[in-house]
């Protein structure tokens, strides 16, 4: 474990090196200040050497680094909240609400700039609100303040929309009101999108809702298993190609599609393959043979991933095509139009 500091009289800032799980991890203690961002990205430099490069423990996770921005913070500054999730989404970052920690208020505004996100610990929110101590005294202060606050809550919502693709949480932060922290149920976590692994199994679609694999019971391939059935975005898309399966089945004969559907669900087992890199095979004379459709590749869970992602997305664009293609087909204007007659 190595780890470097900065001196901080707000949110304190820390990295570390997870060799086990090969990450680098900055974690971030305290409350969120409007400079967040800035003391981040110089942490960042802070851990290269005098040639600009990363250092060694870097180099040597050069294939397959994760980065962690790991978050405990009850709150401060809004504006800083978010341009801290700026900034480690533009960096491609990882976030993590660890066990035993929490992330409200300005925290959960860098939270969901995450690429990767989960929660272990306590998430809240709430609308954003002038500060006790705004100047009111006069009305064009209070006037300005008031249009400051609506100013922010509205990129606020427009930022959340941007991050997660919805405004859910957004909406349901400015319902809530300034008054205390409404903390996010797991099951809210979830549908909103705001985490994206499930660390809990309240967080993770039912097994009974995940049609193509059975995370109830063992598995042939366990990394795409573990991959597949904590991992929300394919929990999603899991959800969407069993809808269009069952619309199809509605309108055409799903023999033929099962059995397509079979090797669909066989070629996604065989991302497996590259959890791990083949043992080499030796040749008769002792001489390492070099098989060159692997050689050069990068294996591990970031492989399998990728190999998944493709799997996941063509196959669900492919069978929603299909399903609006039929749907159309089906509409009297098609049917009675330009398709021939069915007997």
């Amino acid at each position: 474990m190595a780890s470097a500091a900065m001196p901080v009289c707000a949110m304190e800032w820390t990295r570390s090196i997870d060799l086990l799980d090969k990450a680098v991890v900055y974690s971030a203690e305290g409350p969120v200040v409007a400079d967040d961002a800035a003391r981040l990205l110089a942490l960042i430099e802070k851990s290269r050497g005098a040639d600009g490069r990363p250092d060694v423990v870097d180099r040597v996770f050069s294939r397959g680094t994760r980065v962690r921005v790991r978050l405990n913070s009850n709150g401060g500054n809004a504006l800083g909240g978010i341009q801290l999730g700026i900034v480690i989404r533009e960096r491609g970052f990882d976030t993590v609400v660890p066990a035993g920690a929490a992330c409200h208020s300005a925290c959960s505004m860098a939270f969901i700039g995450g690429v990767s996100r989960s929660v272990s610990g306590l998430y809240g929110i709430h609308s954003i609100s002038p500060g006790q101590s705004a100047p009111t005294v006069l009305p064009d202060q209070g006037r300005r303040l008031m249009e400051e606050t609506q100013w922010l809550s509205s990129n606020f919502t427009l930022y959340v929309r941007e991050m997660l693709g919805s405004s859910e949480m957004a909406d349901a932060a400015l319902q809530f009101g300034s008054a205390g922290v409404k903390l996010v149920s797991d099951t809210e976590l979830r549908n909103w999108n705001v985490i994206t692994i499930a660390s809990r199994p309240q967080q993770a679609y039912s097994a009974d809702e995940l049609s193509t694999i059975d995370c109830a019971s063992a598995s042939k391939a366990p990394t795409v298993k573990k991959i597949v059935c904590n991992d929300l975005g394919f929990g999603r898309s899991d959800l969407g190609i069993t809808r269009a399966l069952k619309t199809l089945g509605q309108r055409i004969d799903m023999k033929a599609l099962n059995a397509e559907q079979a090797r669909w669900t066989g070629y996604r087992d065989n991302c497996e393959r590259l959890a791990s890199a083949p043992p080499p095979r030796m040749g008769p004379n002792g001489q390492v043979i070099v098989d060159f459709q692997t050689y050069g590749r990068v294996y591990g869970q970031t492989s399998v991933e990728g190999c998944l992602a493709a799997a996941y997305k063509l196959r669900l664009r492919e069978l929603e095509a299909l399903a609006s293609y039929y749907a159309v087909r089906d509409e009297p204007v098609a049917a009675n139009g330009w398709h021939a007659a069915r007997p």
